[in-house]
């Protein structure tokens, strides 16, 4: 397994070519209430928070905010993550390493990354859970 960093993410390449990309900084949920006049504004973190929330956020720190396997003829399969929810299916090389680059890995890296990856033909991405 190859591990690449940029600033904000860390990207976890298996040896069969599946990536897995993780964002460093935990995520937070603003929590906003009303009473009247009064608006009142709560963050919520992994950390600290309400613990229903605090169980979602330790979840969604540790799985990947997208991860992708080559399936063929320059297409990937993709999941992405979408806030609370997941996307899941087909998107062309191109738009891989702009999500790449998006998360601020280097050029060398990414293309290191989906050399790498297009080894390895995937018949199917199993969905993050």
């Amino acid at each position: 397994m190859h591990t690449f960093r940029s600033d904000t993410h860390r990207a976890e390449l298996s040896s069969d070519g599946v990536i897995n990309v993780f964002q460093l900084e935990g995520r937070t949920i603003s929590e906003v209430t009303y009473n009247g006049a009064k608006v009142r504004t709560a963050e919520h973190t992994a950390a600290s928070g309400s613990p229903i929330l605090r169980n979602l956020l330790t979840s969604l720190d540790n799985a990947p905010t997208f991860r992708a396997a080559f399936a063929s003829n320059g297409v990937f399969h993709v999941d992405y993550e979408t806030g609370t929810q997941r996307w899941k299916g087909y998107k062309p090389t191109e738009e891989v390493r702009e999500a790449l680059l998006n998360c601020g890995f280097p050029d060398m890296s990414i293309d290191m990354i989906l050399v790498t990856c297009q080894k390895t033909c995937h018949r199917s991405l199993p969905r993050v859970k």
